[in-house]
């Protein structure tokens, strides 16, 4: 069973830089929740480039 993480401020470069650490243990992982700036909405095309 993995953990549940839930980062606020993405696409923040700290949410970034955390989310791209857990995904090299990608087994440790059950789900990702990401609270994103209302901002976001209008452009939804930014993602993790890992």
């Amino acid at each position: 069973m993995g953990n549940i993480y839930f980062f606020t401020g993405y696409p923040g470069f700290l949410a970034q830089a955390l989310i791209k650490e857990l995904a090299s243990s990608p087994d440790s992982i059950n789900h990702i929740y990401l609270l994103t700036l209302p901002e976001m909405k209008k452009n939804p095309n930014i993602s993790l480039s890992l």
